[in-house]
């Protein structure tokens, strides 16, 4: 019988999580934070942003705010833990600007895996202390960056500026959005051309990337204490199975037990 279990816990300006669970798919998502993590057991298959790689222990996998990412075991074994938080809490625990960004997706560090490690089992801890835990975070990341390589993030070009007009549209609508045709109509192209055009900049076709910040404006509310039903109705969701589903398929936990941690 696999030994199944997941730990999240949550901090002002960052959230700490350790997961095993070998026969657990990630579909496609996206977070809008920094995820930093790195396995304790067995390897996993990862596709970032269409690029494929694998990841095991002693490896650190390191993923940009907005990228879109899925994994699986490729090992009987699978644990990892995993550290999140906002571009704002990055630049404010490593005085740096907010749109610094990691060079590379996965780098080998057996000294900095043992850190990411001890870092989130001490932040699970009953002694845990957030202000100790943020100055050591602060002198974490500054390592990752050092180790990975570091950029900022592109400017945007014209035709992501208009991307990001469709994107911010969808999420205007988020629980009924509006046909890609008519989207496309409005712009004077085609849809083709407008679902090529919005999968080079967010990397998915727009329906399918919306699907995904329904998850991120669901755990946000979740963390606010909204009802369950009224997150899963507002984003339009057919019913709360098809919610927890998706939540759970995404985040490893289901919406009541993420909208319970503290």
């Amino acid at each position: 019988m696999l030994d199944v279990y997941n730990k999240f816990r949550r901090f002002s300006r960052f959230e700490v999580a350790e997961f095993n669970c070998p026969e657990h798919i990630f579909p496609k998502h996206s977070h809008d934070e920094f995820v930093l993590g790195t396995n304790l057991l067995g390897r996993e298959s990862v596709t970032l942003d269409r690029r494929s790689f694998d990841a095991t222990i002693d490896q650190l996998t390191l993923y940009n705010p907005a990228q879109v990412q899925s994994s699986h075991a490729i090992s009987t074994e699978w644990s990892f833990v995993s550290i999140y938080l906002r571009p704002s809490d990055f630049a404010g625990l490593t005085g740096l600007e907010e749109n610094i960004r990691f060079g590379q997706p996965v780098t080998t560090s057996p000294s900095l895996s043992k850190s990411v490690a001890c870092f989130v089992r001490h932040a699970m801890g009953p002694l845990a202390d957030e202000g100790l835990l943020e100055l050591e975070l602060g002198n974490l990341l500054i390592d990752l960056l050092q180790v990975s390589g570091s950029r900022y993030a592109d400017q945007d070009s014209p035709s992501d500026l208009q991307m990001h007009g469709v994107a911010e549209l969808l999420l205007d609508h988020m629980a009924a959005p509006p046909r890609v045709s008519d989207i496309a109509q409005n712009l004077g192209v085609s849809p083709v051309a407008l679902v090529r055009a919005f999968k080079r900049a967010y990397g998915l076709p727009p329906l399918e990337w919306l699907n995904l910040q329904r998850i991120n404006v669901a755990r946000v509310q979740l963390r606010r204490g909204r009802p369950l039903v009224d997150v899963a109705f507002d984003l339009g969701y057919a019913d709360q199975p098809h919610f927890n589903r998706r939540f759970k398929a995404a985040t490893g936990l289901t919406p009541s037990v993420f909208s319970q941690v503290k």
